[in-house]
């Protein structure tokens, strides 16, 4: 009778432990899930910051031309680093150019074709290919 009475105890109790474990199990899967949350959240808070400081970098920018212009002296962009890109194209269009005079360089033409038409790739390249 004693033993009856502590086996649907004992029954009980891992019942109840059971239930316990789900439910830390459940806590466990939700708190995981809200981390995840905040980890997107904390992302796109930092990519947020980072657009936000570029635009004041922007802002400062423009605020410091206006300031220029207000004083009466005029804004004059540079384009420094594009004339230096062009003028090092020219120089490898010129080497390229001398190769060619000495004979040194076989140019070779690529055909296009398009949809198995000549006349097509021929206008395709044209339009859309520098033809040295």
């Amino acid at each position: 009778m004693f033993n009856k009475l502590l086996q649907k105890q004992k029954i009980k109790l891992e019942g109840e432990i059971n239930d316990i474990n789900l439910q830390i199990q459940n806590k466990t899967n939700e708190l995981n899930k809200l981390n995840n949350v905040l980890s997107d959240i904390q992302n796109n808070i930092n990519i947020t910051q980072k657009q936000l400081m570029k635009y004041k970098m922007e802002l400062n920018v423009l605020d410091n031309i206006i300031t220029i212009q207000n004083i009466g002296i005029d804004y004059q962009p540079t384009f420094n680093e594009l004339n230096e890109i062009t003028n090092e194209k020219i120089k490898i269009q010129n080497a390229i150019s001398k190769l060619i005079k000495q004979d040194k360089v076989i140019l070779t033409t690529r055909i296009y074709r398009i949809d198995g038409l000549k006349r097509k790739g021929n206008s395709f390249r044209k339009h859309f290919a520098k033809i040295y």
